[in-house]
């Protein structure tokens, strides 16, 4: 998703040890995610997991991440995505926190790393160590279309060749590309003190996701008209490549909303670039390429031009089933890595209609936009952006937390044999 920084302030907390266990056991947690055609394994047994995504642990201090990984007990989530991210020394000026952080900047030409522990890359060390402590796995997405905590228009400023910055450098241009992979090589290959793993060696972390909802436009750099679905193809299948030829443990995913390239498509008044390439994505091309293991897509109708129901029901349905029957046509697993709905009404009403497809359909696991938790001694207040949408929640809003409950006892039912 997009983000418009809504004010989520973060206080320093005394840590509180868990007070419930994981429903994954120690073995689980210790085994790498495999797949077998459109199945997903997990120590041996197909896996199903509902989750949520929080995108802002790296910058959660450490003793207000107890709260963020007990909600995930108490939610019954086994997986959640998160960002593995901050792209330059300004990343952190949109957090709305008092401390300043970042992960890689830009010095002679090349990408530097910050690996401290406080303000740098060490921070994850402590998100992988609290998800292992709780039994969560982990999705990590690498970059970000959209501009926030740096993403690939940062990595377009800093490093491009080409006098024109064009959002769509990012996959082609050569240095671009070189320092990215820099960059990529260099998280995956850190060492973690606290787990005693390096981060390609820990089963922790289930699928690495090249990064946030690729398209050939982004803000605030320009759109290249020469843009297209083949351009990012190429680079897509480029980078899983890389991935691979350092970190055969993980499965690597795109970490797209899916769009299609088919005109024979169509979502009843929304915006075509969904279903016509113009995005510059095309998840059918995309879904063949042998280096990118497991499948997923994102769904935000109300976002894309059909806000109200029944077109927003229907369309997100349809758009779950069509991705579902690229799966099954290549043989491999999908997720929901993001959906949701702005506005409480209409999310109250229809997540359950959405969790019921994706049971009913067997997609491998889905994870809602977006959670949020009590930090510190501030409450947890669900704060709508700047056009008023409300896609936060908190773990106090009973309704939307017994639906995400019901969902997933259903997946980890599923998980078990028992459905």
């Amino acid at each position: 998703m997009l983000l418009f920084h809504s004010l989520i302030n973060l206080v320093t907390f005394l840590s509180a040890a868990p007070s419930q266990s994981s429903l994954l056991t120690g073995e689980q947690m210790n085994s790498f995610l495999k797949t077998n055609g459109e199945v997903t394994l997990l120590a041996g047994r197909p896996f199903y997991f509902s989750g949520v995504n929080v995108y802002r642990l790296f910058y959660t201090q450490a003793s207000d991440l107890p709260f963020y990984f007990q909600d995930f007990v108490d939610i019954k989530a086994t997986m959640v995505r998160t960002w593995l991210f901050c792209d330059g020394k300004s990343c952190s000026d949109g957090s709305y926190v008092p401390y300043r952080f970042w992960f890689t900047e830009a010095e002679n030409g090349q990408v530097i790393f910050n690996d401290d522990p406080e303000s740098g890359i060490g921070r994850f060390d402590r998100v992988i160590q609290a998800a292992k402590q709780y039994g969560v796995k982990l999705t990590v997405s690498l970059t970000n279309n959209w501009k926030d905590f740096g993403g690939i228009d940062w990595w377009v400023r800093k490093f491009s060749t080409n006098p024109s910055k064009f959002h769509s450098d990012f996959y082609w241009n050569e240095a671009v590309k070189a320092q990215f992979k820099r960059y990529v090589y260099h998280v995956l290959n850190r060492y973690n003190p606290l787990t005693g793993l390096k981060y390609k060696d820990d089963p922790t972390i289930a699928i690495i996701e090249l990064g946030n909802e690729f398209r050939c436009n982004g803000y605030p750099e320009p759109s290249d008209p020469g843009c297209n679905s083949q351009m990012v193809t190429a680079w897509i299948k480029e980078m899983s490549a890389y991935i691979k030829s350092f970190d055969s443990n993980h499965l690597i995913s795109i970490g797209d909303e899916g769009f299609f390239n088919d005109r024979g498509l169509s979502y009843g008044g929304a915006y075509s670039n969904v279903w016509d390439g113009s995005s510059g994505m095309d998840f059918y091309a995309n879904a063949l390429l042998p280096e990118i293991d497991i499948l997923s897509f994102h769904a935000y109708f109300d976002q894309w031009n059909t806000p109200n129901d029944p077109q927003y029901i229907e369309n997100t349905l349809k758009y779950i089933e069509d991705h579902h029957n690229v799966a099954k046509k290549v043989g491999k697993p999908l997720y929901a890595g993001e959906y949701a709905a702005g506005r409480p009404e209409m999310r109250n009403r229809n997540f359950p209609k959405i969790q019921k497809k994706i049971e009913d359909l067997n997609l491998t696991g889905s994870l809602m936009w977006l959670w949020l938790s009590q930090n510190g001694t501030l409450p947890c207040v669900e704060i709508p952006d700047n056009v008023g949408l409300i896609y936060g929640v908190c773990k106090s809003n009973q309704e939307v937390q017994s639906i995400i409950i019901n969902h997933g006892e259903s997946m980890y039912k599923k998980f078990m044999g028992l459905k």
